[in-house]
């Protein structure tokens, strides 16, 4: 009888050893797994925050052009009022008093007052 419970107990052992090491490679996968892991989230955030910066920048520059865009079609607007109309258009003032008119025939005319 107790050659039986030896084996009993041999055998468990047995089966303890091997599930031990089974988890202790399990483990080790997953640990390896996760740290490759890491390191792709790693690298595709440095990605987004690159294209991120590009974004912010052509936005930037978008902004910018639309503003020029406003500006050149704000001034053909006033150039073909004056146009039509045969007077002078203001286009701007300046901060020191310099006006500049849009004239009919298409020229500028600068004066200070």
């Amino acid at each position: 009888m107790a050659n039986w419970t030896l084996k009993i107990y041999m055998g468990l052992t047995w089966a303890s050893t091997l599930c031990a090491l089974v988890s202790v490679v399990w483990a080790l996968d997953k640990h390896f797994y996760a740290k490759e892991l890491h390191q792709q989230m790693a690298e595709v955030h440095a990605q987004a925050t690159a294209e991120h910066e590009k974004m912010v920048a052509l936005m930037a520059r978008n902004r910018e052009l639309n503003s020029r865009l406003a500006e050149y079609q704000r001034r053909d607007a006033v150039r073909l009022k004056a146009q039509q109309t045969g007077e002078a258009q203001l286009l701007e003032t300046q901060d020191n008093g310099i006006k500049v008119m849009a004239q009919p025939h298409g020229g500028v005319r600068i004066t200070s007052q």
